[in-house]
């Protein structure tokens, strides 16, 4: 039976290290991962401890294990903890087992595992006794697929597998253990969920926030930590040649990011960030060397749930090299726009965007250019005034672009994403802009835009409320400067 790839977490002061593997000493993470401590008896401590336990545990005799009275577990990948507590009664079976280069002389508990689907398991140990945990193929310490000493990720194939609770001492050691089934892969809704952009040679960012947002991904065969926060999905087509260059910038959260190739049961993960703390900085680079064009999920996570809409806020600027250079909007813009005139007062629309064409190809504004299509505006305005555009009403996920023309000499003035105040789920955007003297009756160009395709859902879907509100003038020391100034907040 094939295990897959697995991840051992070691901590200092009770690593072990296996016979055919090099000493290392890792460092420790606390809760708040804010500090790297090294110790260098710590270090000098387990080399000896593994130099005198190797000649003893290959004398150890490998043994048929009586798993007759293995407790039964079921695992799925169902996110769910399974929480287990037991005391080691029985007296020690074996010495030793084939993955692990120390000896076991307490006695074990076993646990006989019910792996229903392929899956990512995550085992940890939690006890004040020196306890170690071996996962094995068949009840045999010579099927032995990994040992670890607190904790363990690794990727399973539907099957039965051993799970054993061993001593390396007597008396009767109790303990405590959790065992969570993940999905492999990625689940097929979170990629239905996804954000996706275009990715140009010109660096982008989007502000976003994963305060309660759903949680897919929590370990995958690339990871070199456990990630339990909700995250933030977005995607990408990358042609072959082509890197991606990611930054993840957070204030209070501790950020991670993932890069997943390809969607379901079958993706890939080939890259993953996790190095810095709380408040830091990650950066993820790749490059597709596949030798076709190919769909990534680039995820924002986070290494601890956020508590709340303020810890969770992150900005992600990406940059694709070796893709087509960042463009401009198309000319049939100026055809296809709808003219407002709003001198002052209100102008609201009632419109709809189903079936529109993706006239905006590539980012502008510093801002992610999405695959969606829009619905544009050509908007008169009045000089030396604030003007608020507000688009509400929808269910897709919208934003709102400004620009000064159209064409190869058109200039973005302003974007805006979409915001939530937690008690409006369908969320609104808001583009505050202040006109300079004298440009009153000069044609700005407003686009209603969307990260999702407009050729699916329902044709209701797609409607929108657009609210250009032009009464208010601008107040002194409103910032001026040629065009517009974007001012949302």
């Amino acid at each position: 039976m094939n295990p897959g790839r697995s991840l051992v977490r070691l901590i200092p002061d009770r690593a072990r290290v296996g016979a055919a593997g090099p000493v290392r000493c890792t460092r420790r993470r606390g809760p708040s991962r804010g500090s790297v401590t090294w110790n260098a008896a710590v270090c000098l401590g387990i080399l000896a401890l593994t130099i005198g336990s190797i000649s003893a545990a290959a004398a150890a005799p490998r043994v048929a294990l009586d798993c007759s009275g293995a407790t039964p577990v079921d695992l799925a990948a169902d996110q769910i903890t399974i929480n287990l507590a037991a005391t080691i009664t029985a007296s020690s079976q074996t010495d030793g087992y084939s993955c692990a280069s120390w000896p076991e002389n307490g006695g074990e508990f076993i646990y006989e595992l019910n792996v229903t689907e392929n899956l990512n398991l995550h085992a940890a140990l939690n006890s004040n006794q020196d306890l170690d945990l071996f996962l094995l193929s068949a009840c045999h310490s010579d099927s032995c697929l990994l040992a670890s000493n607190r904790e363990f990720l690794s990727s399973l194939t539907a099957g039965t597998y051993f799970l054993v609770v061993d001593s390396n001492q007597g008396g009767q050691p109790a303990f405590e253990l959790d065992l969570t089934g993940w999905p492999a892969g990625i689940p097929q809704v979170a990629c239905d969920l996804t954000k996706p952009f275009i990715c140009t040679d010109t660096s982008a960012s989007v502000n976003g926030n994963v305060y309660q947002q759903n949680a897919f991904v929590s370990y995958a065969e690339c990871s070199t930590s456990v990630a339990t926060g909700t995250e933030r999905w977005h995607s990408f087509d990358l042609p072959d040649g082509a890197s991606l260059r990611a930054v993840l910038q957070t204030e209070q959260a501790d950020g991670v990011l993932w890069l997943f190739e390809g969607c379901g049961e079958a993706a890939r993960c080939v890259s993953f960030a996790d190095r810095a703390s709380a408040g830091g900085e990650e950066e993820l680079n790749f490059l597709n060397q596949t030798g076709t064009e190919n769909t990534y999920y680039l995820v924002v996570d986070t290494f601890r749930p956020v508590a709340s809409e303020e810890e969770g806020q992150f900005l992600l600027t990406v940059t694709c090299n070796g893709t087509s250079p960042a463009g401009h909007i198309s000319p049939e813009v100026a055809e296809a726009a709808q003219e407002i005139i709003c001198e002052s007062g209100t102008v609201v629309r009632d419109d709809n965007l189903f079936n529109q064409p993706n006239l905006l190809t590539s980012g502008s504004c510093g801002a992610l250019a999405t695959p969606g299509g829009e619905r544009w505006y050509g908007l008169i305005l009045p000089g030396n005034a604030t003007v608020t555009v507000t688009l509400d009403g929808m269910k897709f996920d919208g934003a709102l672009w400004l620009f000064d023309g159209c064409g190869p000499d058109a200039a973005c003035l302003a974007f805006a994403d979409e915001r939530y105040d937690w008690t409006n789920p369908l969320g609104w955007v808001e583009l505050v802009i202040a006109t300079k003297q004298p440009d009153s009756g000069h044609t700005y160009y407003l686009a209603v835009d969307t990260f999702e395709d407009t050729d699916a859902e329902y044709e209701a879907y797609w409607d929108y409320n657009l609210t250009i509100d032009c009464s208010a003038k601008s107040a002194s020391g409103l910032p001026q400067q040629d065009g517009l100034q974007n001012l949302w907040r």
